[in-house]
């Protein structure tokens, strides 16, 4: 997915498109003013050694003038996680955040407008998007079936995690929250790789497409399918109950997220693309959730957060 400039347009259409795959998303130069400093998170773990995990979280900030007093705690930030097994709270953990502690900017943009994005001037009309990755390690006390990893919002700073008042589907005012799951009774477990950042912008009334790209470490076998987000607390307090969900625009759902064109949309549980053609503008709120079996057995789940924006194209773009 790439963000053309009017410049970037003219030498990609002057040049071979045949490598470009229909999952590429196209924004031209707008965003919304209200957008939140967080465009997107996932949160995953990895095995290191005995019962030792990596928990991970990672956000994706908006550098744009409108959220750059949130966007500037990113940097020291220190999210937290609480730890269950099942319904009983075991401990919690802080993460850090992990070199380049200024973030990688990830702007989808050309590259001759890298460095005019809103990550490097907030006056440029081209949105930037970093990342920033926040990690901590916690050794399981003991195997079980139930292990959860809670975020539930706070993210170690007055901000939090709240979602953006522009997202549509959504009543607005809530807070991210996403929950991951481990058994490690008969084996240690890695969360798949998502290479495809969880940033992506459509053009209205066109055929669309997203994949995360998926991949498991372990070779597990994967099923996606999209859930209720969550409406954290953003407390430093680890909560007794699981966070309630959101609430959804009248006829949306978490399984059904999209304003679309009637018979668009369609989704496939066994490598998360989304197929669909937007019939409104909108920043819609999706929440990715992943089982992974191993022999037929569920050995963890892991969850990313995303909005699709989808605005007013100026141009027809290349194919």
């Amino acid at each position: 997915m790439f963000i053309f400039t009017a410049n970037c347009m003219k030498k990609l259409l002057s040049g071979s498109l045949a490598g470009l795959v229909a999952t590429v998303a196209l924004l031209f130069l707008s965003f919304d003013s209200r957008a939140s400093h967080i465009f997107g998170m996932d949160m995953n773990y990895k095995w290191l050694h005995d019962s030792t995990y990596q928990i991970t979280l990672v956000a994706y900030g908006d550098c744009a003038p409108a959220g750059s007093t949130a966007f500037a705690t990113l940097p020291t930030d220190s999210p937290l996680v609480c730890i269950y097994n099942g319904n009983t709270h075991i401990s919690s953990i802080n993460l850090k955040i992990q070199a380049p502690t200024a973030g990688v900017e990830v702007t989808p943009v050309c590259a001759d407008d890298s460095a005019a994005t809103q990550c490097s001037s907030t006056s440029s009309t081209i949105i930037g998007i970093k990342k920033f990755v926040y990690s901590g390690t916690y050794t399981m006390p003991a195997k079980s079936h139930y292990w959860r990893f809670l975020f539930n919002g706070n993210m170690g700073s007055t901000t939090g995690a709240g979602r953006s008042s522009s997202i549509s589907n959504i009543t607005s005012g809530s807070i991210v929250s996403l929950v991951d799951t481990l058994d490690n009774t008969a084996s240690q477990n890695t969360s798949p790789n998502l290479p495809v950042i969880p940033t992506p912008f459509y053009y209205l009334n066109h055929s669309d497409s997203y994949n995360p790209g998926a991949n498991d470490p372990d070779a597990d076998s994967m099923i996606f399918s999209l859930v209720t987000a969550l409406n954290g607390s953003g407390s430093t307090a680890c909560p007794t109950t699981t966070p309630p969900n959101v609430t959804y625009s009248s006829g949306l759902s978490g399984t059904n997220p999209l304003l679309v064109s009637a018979g668009s949309f369609s989704f496939n549980i066994y490598s998360g693309q989304i197929d669909f053609t937007p019939n409104a503008t909108q920043r819609a709120l999706i929440v990715y959730n992943i089982r992974e079996y191993r022999g037929g057995a569920l050995v963890g789940t892991s969850q990313r957060e995303m909005s699709y924006v989808v605005v007013t194209d100026a141009s027809a773009p290349p194919t």
